[in-house]
């Protein structure tokens, strides 16, 4: 069957994925020098020195560039592909963006667990929303507050009792917005000593 009356962009699949990991590549060429630039401005390096506008193309800056465009370029390959296995175009679109999550291989460790994380997330809301439309489960009320409620009580006792267990990253945010005299009042309620908070005498 022409792939004109399975999918819905111009030209033919090859063109479509190649015009997806050129797309992607100029995103991601896009956001690097954007973030290279703004930084450069604040620390007045490129002021100082032009020329060190360049580093936005050494390797750890160009691994955005590569996951964008490998996952972009692989959504529309197996998107293509899919829509000749079935009709059913919310199943494509789930395993098209399972399979692009390949591109996660091109980014550091730590970014990548980032990214794999929220990609996660997104394929379960994906699945439930379809297991639902398709009646394989029912629909619970309040179930998004509900788990952002879980979430979040995990998140705060983890904070309090067990601070190791947090993302450094997430863990620095959360220091920026209780490091007030109120906060450590309520540590020492608690029976918690966390040494960043309370100044030993």
């Amino acid at each position: 069957m022409d792939n004109q009356v399975l999918c819905r962009h111009k030209g033919n699949c090859l063109q479509n994925a190649l015009k997806g990991f050129v797309r992607g590549t100029i995103i991601g060429l896009g956001i690097r020098a954007a973030i290279t630039l703004v930084l450069g401005l604040l620390k007045r390096t490129i002021i100082k020195n032009p020329l060190s506008f360049l580093k936005m193309f050494s390797k750890d800056n160009l691994r955005i560039v590569w996951f964008l465009s490998v996952m972009v370029g692989v959504y529309r390959s197996v998107l293509c592909y899919m829509r000749r296995k079935t009709k059913d175009e919310k199943l494509s679109s789930f395993v098209a963006g399972f399979a692009s999550s390949i591109g996660l291989i091109f980014e550091e460790s730590e970014s990548r667990t980032l990214y794999a994380l929220y990609l996660l997330v997104r394929s379960l809301d994906a699945l439930c929303k379809y297991l639902v439309a398709n009646k394989k489960i029912s629909s619970i009320p309040n179930a998004i507050e509900g788990l952002y409620t879980l979430s979040m009580l995990i998140l705060v006792h983890s904070r309090v009792f067990d601070p190791d267990a947090l993302n450094h990253g997430f863990y620095n945010v959360i220091n920026r917005f209780m490091k007030e005299p109120n906060d450590v009042v309520f540590l020492d309620m608690i029976g918690h000593s966390d040494h960043i908070f309370i100044k030993k005498k």
